[in-house]
């Protein structure tokens, strides 16, 4: 499978709404069209891009590879990718800040389920 099939592929699986992809890889929508005819190719930055978007290898978004990734990255919702993209534009302190967040609302919801259960 060649790179424009292979994108074409992805965006209809994930049900990607191609204006935000290419906002969120920072390309227009023109561009990211050409790409999935088949009319130009990507960067390499872009196929950085859109690897990372997609949680997938560049071997396998240029059809290299039939071995997709698995893991948490391979799994993320469109939300996920949102909050991940947003996180990594924050400097170390934020981010330790927000992961704090995070957490201490993960807890209070465990808890709340728990206390909930018990009743």
């Amino acid at each position: 499978m060649d790179f424009a099939s292979r994108l074409s592929q992805l965006i209809a699986e994930r049900e990607t709404n191609k204006l935000q992809l290419s906002k969120d890889i920072g390309v227009s929508s023109s561009l990211l069209s050409a790409w999935e005819k088949g009319n130009k190719k990507p960067s390499f930055d872009n196929l950085l891009a859109l690897a990372d978007r997609f949680g997938v290898s560049i071997d396998y978004l240029v059809g290299r590879s039939e071995v997709r990734p698995a893991g948490p990255a391979a799994e993320m919702t469109k939300r996920e990718v949102r909050l991940l993209k947003a996180f990594r534009q924050l400097n170390e302190d934020d981010q330790l800040i927000e992961v704090g967040r995070v957490e201490a609302l993960a807890d209070a919801m465990r808890k709340k389920q728990k206390h909930e259960g018990v009743g």
